[in-house]
């Protein structure tokens, strides 16, 4: 992620997790670039503009 234009992408904390602010153009594109990495059992990160409540 940092290097597909994220460069202040945390590490994780010591459960693992993430705290992000992934609703930035940046973030998306580089998301969308290291989506091979991330792991088949997780949803994407980034919302869904067609789900809601």
């Amino acid at each position: 992620m940092r290097s597909n234009g994220v460069p202040s992408f945390p590490d994780p904390d010591t459960s693992g997790a993430f705290k992000l602010d992934d609703n930035t153009p940046q973030f998306k594109k580089a998301e969308e670039a290291c989506k091979q990495h991330q792991p088949q059992n997780i949803p994407s990160m980034t919302p869904s503009k067609t789900g809601g409540s």
